[in-house]
């Protein structure tokens, strides 16, 4: 196949490492891959094989009003339209909203297959009318729409037939890792430092935690606008001796493998990559509640905790219970690196497969 990948950029996020691991598995398989990002190389954080085709426009740039978002999108549209229609691929495939939008268009009257993607909880992830209102609009127009979680499905209607709705979760990109067996007593939270990841949520339970084991420390990983009030959270809290903010990691693995629980205190996610490390990495896990994503994950009481959403008591509580429980702790560690089987890269990939080939022969 002639797949083409679309996203705005490869900076660091969830959504953009998936991409890259599903642009690495496929040309490793002999297809033809083109990734075309609107933002430049040398923003790049991911690894790409060499025979991946790299291209940008290199159309970046943040719109101050609706107005100006219009114009600058122009132009963006109708370079993708120029590229998609030299390349001629088989299939094309754009994540996340605003991109999806104007890849629909763009495509339109190409007869090109166009799979677009969400890539977190669109229930939740607010975008401005002008968008939503786009996308309720051209959504119907692609040939396939993926979502991460069945909880998301219900949302679809109305806006696309319901046989083109796909579920395709996340894969585990990792490679299976032997167990610590002695971590330290450390507790890892990741993600975007950002309202939606909860940090606040997760300080909050912690401070009440270190009141009975003051021996436990914190590190969340990330970079992002809360941290300066996250910061002085901490401050208040009491915590400065006991939580870290080291910002962006290229090894979270490492840090994982230290640990001996991980959190995911998010108040809406899509499909947590982060909890899919964390768990590869045979780390017992705690999750609100989420309305899609950690709940299609973690096996309550097998491999992992969930407890109701944003409520910050019911997080301490179990994060008290494992960090008194070293034998629960073990327990929900060795299931959890079941994920590896669960959400595998080549059945995940055969999912995307089967999507591609069937498109294409509809079209």
């Amino acid at each position: 196949m002639r797949i083409t990948l679309v996203i705005s950029s490869l900076q660091r996020g969830g959504a953009e490492r998936v991409m890259s691991t599903m642009a690495n598995y496929w040309i490793a398989q002999g297809h033809d891959v083109t990734l075309l990002t609107i933002d430049p190389l040398e923003l790049d954080t991911f690894e790409l094989h060499p025979g991946i085709k790299r291209l940008t426009l290199g159309l970046s740039g943040k719109s101050e009003t609706a107005w100006q978002g219009f114009k600058n999108n122009i132009p963006r549209i109708l370079s993708l339209r120029k590229v998609i229609s030299e390349l001629r691929p088989d299939v094309v495939i754009s994540f996340m909203d605003r991109q999806n939008v104007m890849m629909v268009i763009a495509t339109l009257g190409l007869h090109i297959p166009l799979i677009i993607s969400e890539r977190v909880d669109p229930r939740y992830e607010k975008i401005n009318f002008y968008w939503n209102w786009a996308r309720r609009l051209v959504y119907r127009f692609a040939d396939a729409l993926v979502i991460q979680a069945e909880s998301i499905r219900p949302w679809t209607r109305g806006i696309i037939s319901a046989d083109r709705v796909h579920v395709i979760p996340n894969p585990v990109h990792l490679q299976p890792i032997e167990r610590n067996p002695e971590p330290d007593k450390i507790i890892v939270g990741m993600g975007r430092l950002v309202y939606q990841k909860g940090f606040d949520l997760l300080l909050n339970a912690f401070a009440r935690c270190t009141q009975k084991y003051p021996d436990w420390r914190l590190v969340i990983l990330g970079e992002g606008p809360e941290r300066d009030h996250l910061k002085r959270l901490i401050l208040e809290l009491n915590l400065k001796e006991k939580v870290e903010l080291p910002g962006v990691t290229m090894n979270p693995v490492a840090v994982l493998q230290k640990a001996s629980l991980f959190v995911l205190s998010s108040r809406w996610e899509g499909f947590p990559n982060a909890l899919l490390e964390a768990m590869a990495c045979g780390l017992p896990v705690i999750s609100f509640d989420c309305p899609s994503g950690p709940s299609e994950i973690i096996r309550h009481e097998v491999d992992g905790l969930l407890v109701p959403l944003e409520k910050a008591e019911a997080l301490t509580e179990a994060m008290l219970l494992l960090m008194e429980n070293e034998d629960k702790r073990n327990q929900l560690g060795v299931k959890a690196v079941e994920v590896h089987e669960r959400f595998a890269l080549d059945k995940i990939m055969g999912q995307w497969e089967a999507l591609c080939q069937q498109v294409i022969h509809k079209a």
